[in-house]
């Protein structure tokens, strides 16, 4: 994929992951376009995916990358603050995947931020599941759930709090740990899918 043309109503992304990041490239597989900057805490670079490892290190690659040790709000703002000084762009589209620190509420009050959770805790469904593993909760509480599934939502200082955006919900009839794993990474996909097709 290679970097779009800039227009004045181009809006730049910014992807934030700790963990792989390959939910981050699945979802450029499928808009064709890869978010404008990466940002991850982890440093285990044999540990991300396949796709971003071997773009990370190519001159003029089709994304900015910066990796940081401590999350702390200075951070955010050098990363986010990127695209200020460039006003003929939109302001940016800021997600969050398997990102596993809490933003500053100062930084969730400036920025347009949303997070994928793979918890249906769309209030119609189990809000319970906000906060940390809930992949393991519906394990583990299987015969409650029936219904699972993945929300993006607006990151706000209350965790997993903010207004939902969209959700993506199947019927329960995983038979192992793993399955719901996947089960869920699947429902998340949809969910960024259908949200980022409306706001990019």
């Amino acid at each position: 994929m290679d970097k779009p043309t800039l227009k004045n109503t181009y809006r730049p992304w910014i992807a934030l992951f700790s963990q792989s990041g390959k939910e981050i490239c699945d979802l450029a597989e499928h808009f064709g376009r890869w978010p404008d900057l990466i940002v991850t805490n982890n440093l285990h670079s044999f540990r991300w995916d396949r796709r971003l490892s071997e773009l990370v290190y190519i001159p003029n690659g089709p994304f900015k990358f910066i990796t940081i040790h401590d999350v702390l709000t200075a951070n955010y703002y050098e990363a986010f603050n990127y695209w200020s000084c460039k006003p003929q762009f939109q302001s940016p589209l800021i997600t969050l995947h398997g990102w596993l620190k809490i933003v500053p509420a100062q930084i969730c009050n400036e920025y347009e931020i949303y997070n994928g959770h793979p918890g249906l805790i769309h209030p119609d469904y189990s809000p319970e599941l906000a906060g940390k593993d809930p992949q393991q909760r519906v394990w583990h509480n299987r015969e409650k759930y029936k219904v699972i599934g993945s929300v993006v939502h607006r990151v706000t200082p209350v965790v997993d709090g903010g207004k939902i955006m969209t959700f993506s919900a199947v019927s329960n009839e995983c038979k192992t740990e793993q399955e719901v794993f996947d089960k869920l990474r699947e429902t998340s996909i949809k969910a960024w899918i259908d949200f980022l097709g409306t706001v990019l």
